[in-house]
């Protein structure tokens, strides 16, 4: 079962890889187009614009099945702004747009009220005993956050959704929000997975 999991898991992970270079490889192409094309040709640069604004969102959902919902907000707001200046603002692409970012920032901010609930309530970073080390408290307490992620990430932990909390609460020690709420997210994924992981603190903190 673990095998094919992880096969698929690879599999997946690789399916997602070869459509971001693809759709990486189309933008560049568009883009450079966009330059090339005279400024008065506005109905070819126009429809150039809304092949750039769909690329984008096909980008955008694959940061979503990453779980980078940030960036996914950053890239469906390039998409706006593209199908506003074409299409306009009352446009039913353009509305449908602007409901996926209305839907990103809810999650968003229920991500970051959920985290910092978990900062608050944190008297230390590590409860669990696997991984209640010397060396990371050490570490931990001396401020050195980008240390305590690279000893997490070479841990092997069997409690994974602890792990994932004290990934995130570190990435936010570190100032870098978006892999704080995807470490968030797999740690609340996995207590909904029906995994035996002690993490009832976790889960009352969301």
């Amino acid at each position: 079962n673990n095998n094919n999991n992880n096969k698929a898991t690879t599999k997946s992970a690789k399916c997602l890889e070869k459509a971001q270079r693809y759709y990486t490889t189309a933008l560049a192409t568009y883009r450079n187009n966009l330059k090339n094309i005279p400024s008065s040709n506005t109905t070819l640069m126009n429809s150039i614009r809304l092949n750039i604004a769909s690329t984008l969102t096909h980008v955008a959902h694959l940061e979503m099945r990453r779980k980078e919902l940030f960036r996914a907000q950053q890239t469906l707001s390039q998409v706006l702004e593209l199908q506003s200046f074409v299409l306009g603002d009352s446009h039913a692409t353009t509305l449908a747009t602007q409901k996926k970012i209305g839907t990103l920032s809810n999650q968003l901010n229920s991500l970051y009220g959920t985290l910092e609930k978990m900062l608050d309530l944190s008297n230390l970073p590590v409860r669990s005993s696997e991984i209640s080390s010397d060396n990371f408290l050490t570490l931990f307490l001396a401020e050195k956050y980008s240390d305590c992620i690279d000893f997490l990430n070479t841990t092997t932990s069997t409690n994974l959704a602890q792990h994932y909390n004290n990934l995130a609460l570190c990435h936010h020690m570190c100032d870098d929000v978006s892999s704080a709420l995807r470490c968030l997210n797999e740690g609340l994924d996995l207590l909904g997975s029906g995994d035996d992981v002690s993490s009832a603190e976790l889960l009352q903190r969301a």
